[in-house]
């Protein structure tokens, strides 16, 4: 799982990327799909890992990894309000300028299987990079 900073980065960004849109936490949190709204987002940390990219001390440490934005609505309407919702958060994720993390792919929007058939799920894959230093 990505650290606790590009956690909380991705936390901050991807809410105000997808306004008005609301962005319900589902990462260990039991959610109740029939109170959710008709749209709405979250994250899923799909894998991260951390290289020392110097030598010395202090160290710096590159964190690389994935993070799916999932963009949710409910079935049974098409595509497009997932589409226009997935494109939204794209564009502005490409704007994002935050000091030492950086997005590195931001992939087209996919759709996810979805559980019960309720629901359709457009997964925006994100790829970034965040350096750090730690002294070891």
């Amino acid at each position: 799982m990505s650290s606790e900073t590009v956690r909380a980065i991705f936390r901050e960004i991807v809410p105000a990327a997808a306004a008005p849109t609301p962005y319900i936490e589902t990462v260990d949190t039991q959610v109740d799909l029939g109170k959710c709204p008709d749209a709405w987002v979250t994250l899923e940390f799909v894998q991260s890992q951390r290289q020392r990219v110097s030598i010395g001390s202090p160290g710096c440490f590159r964190e690389t990894g994935q993070v799916d934005v999932h963009c949710i609505t409910r079935s049974g309407t098409g595509d497009a309000a997932a589409t226009a919702l997935a494109d939204q958060i794209t564009q502005a994720l490409l704007q994002t300028r935050i000091a030492h993390f950086r997005f590195v792919t931001i992939d087209s929007p996919t759709l996810s299987p979805s559980d019960s058939g309720n629901w359709a799920d457009l997964v925006v894959p994100c790829e970034y990079a965040f350096d750090s230093i730690a002294s070891t």
